[in-house]
């Protein structure tokens, strides 16, 4: 699978639409929740498209729920930010979510989640991915209150 090698990081925007993708890091249980698509034997960030029309912060908690089952949760924007891919822009949030309470996995295209002390081997998207979860982390050890 190709995968976009330029992501660059913004403030986030008070804007609520015009975006493509949310990516939300999951923690649950003091570890980092993960998915696996029906279709894929790697792991992934839940995440996903923003529909036409849908507010991005809406996105963020419709994916979570479908990819994770997550019922109890807060939900923090963290930043936007640009992917460049085929000569392509591509604008997206990345979000954190605290899940405090699992429900049963809503029927989707996620045939697993599971919980890791950190990055899983196998990354669907893999030169992102770690991109995106150091961003987090750099901000969980600046900002306490994340």
């Amino acid at each position: 699978m190709q995968q976009p090698s330029v992501i660059n990081f913004y403030p986030v925007s008070s804007k609520e639409q015009g975006y493509d993708f949310v990516v939300i890091a999951s923690r649950y249980q003091n570890s980092w929740l993960w998915v696996q698509h029906k279709d894929r034997d790697t792991w992934e960030m839940p995440g996903g498209h923003v529909e036409p029309n849908e507010a991005v912060n809406h996105a963020a908690s419709r994916e979570l729920f479908e990819e994770t089952g997550a019922t109890l949760y807060s939900i923090t924007p963290i930043t936007d930010f640009e992917v460049e891919f085929r000569g392509k822009q591509s604008w997206n949030r990345l979000f954190l979510a605290h899940i405090d309470k699992l429900g049963p996995l809503p029927e989707s295209e996620i045939k697993e989640v599971k919980l890791f002390d950190d990055l899983p081997t196998a990354l669907t998207y893999s030169l992102i991915q770690p991109q995106l979860l150091n961003h987090i982390k750099q901000q969980l050890a600046s900002k306490k209150e994340l």
